[in-house]
């Protein structure tokens, strides 16, 4: 089982992660994008919206390194 489907289990109703270890000044900078994606300028999340977020953070990921996938091809997003 993978660690994002024990999160599911658990009751989360969404997790983003990634399928295999991903560099952290990739990661970092991936997780800011998603996380600015997200919250709305009141500060509020949008839980909705998390797979629309990593997409977009996704894609800019893959724009800054075009010729390195296992960069941007790990990120998955799972649940409702």
């Amino acid at each position: 089982m993978h660690l994002a489907a024990g999160f599911l289990t658990a009751g989360f109703g969404q997790v983003i992660a990634t399928l295999w270890a991903v560099k952290d000044p990739v990661a970092r900078r991936t997780t800011d994008e998603v996380y600015a994606a997200l919250i709305d300028q009141r500060g509020h999340a949008s839980p909705v919206a998390a797979a629309d977020a990593l997409h977009r953070a996704t894609l800019a990921t893959r724009a800054r390194y075009p010729d390195a996938p296992t960069a941007w091809t790990a990120y998955i997003h799972l649940g409702r």
